[in-house]
């Protein structure tokens, strides 16, 4: 009962802070007509379509600079429930010893914030190939984030690699910015695979 209220809270934080359901699907690019799956990328200028191999291309370069968004009070408490972070769960305050107090933003939650802009601005496959989350590189939180604050995230293309299994390894490096402070507030060097989606029998 608890997870769902948490959800649901969720989810109407992200209508209501970043104009974004996480329940909505995503809409991706068709594919081209040769038939090689095409990644949208998006930014200020609107969406782009481009096949896979094109996209090596871009390999260096800028994908997106994210619009602000406020990272509310609502959604850190949300993310402690969600991660079990509760005083019930733990038997103490968790933030009673924190010089900062309950309004600091969880690292974590930063973190988990790559996949609703990258979501947002559509670094994504197309129908035909489905995105696996491997994990990161390197993480840095290198400032302070207190509930009520804007942060918006510039990503770049690092590598875009074809693998021998019809996959394709994705690393992109993000900077969380803060606005108003001179350091960012996170860096993290993401890796995601693109591979194509398994039919009806595949495995045996």
């Amino acid at each position: 009962m608890v997870a769902c209220v948490v959800i649901a809270a969720t989810s109407r934080l992200w209508r209501t802070c970043c104009g974004y359901d996480p329940g909505d699907p995503i809409a991706y690019a068709e594919l081209g007509g040769v038939g090689e799956p095409r990644a949208c990328l998006g930014g200020s200028g609107g969406l782009m379509s481009m096949s896979v191999s094109e996209l090596k291309g871009r390999v260096g370069q800028e994908l997106f600079v994210s619009d602000w968004i406020v990272v509310p009070l609502e959604l850190e408490l949300a993310f402690e429930v969600a991660t079990l972070l509760t005083e019930e769960h733990l038997g103490f305050d968790p933030a009673g010893t924190d010089p900062y107090g309950p309004e600091l933003v969880s690292g974590f939650l930063l973190l988990s914030l790559l996949v609703y802009f990258h979501k947002k601005h559509r670094v994504g496959q197309a129908e035909g190939l489905y995105g696996l989350n491997y994990g990161t590189d390197r993480v840095r939180f290198l400032a302070p984030v207190m509930a009520g604050q804007r942060v918006r995230c510039r990503a770049r293309l690092r590598s875009l690699d074809a693998r021998g299994d019809g996959s394709w390894r994705v690393v992109t490096d993000n900077t969380l910015e803060l606005e108003g402070s001179p350091r960012p507030a996170m860096v993290a060097d993401w890796i995601t695979y693109h591979a194509p989606v398994p039919t009806p029998g595949d495995g045996g």
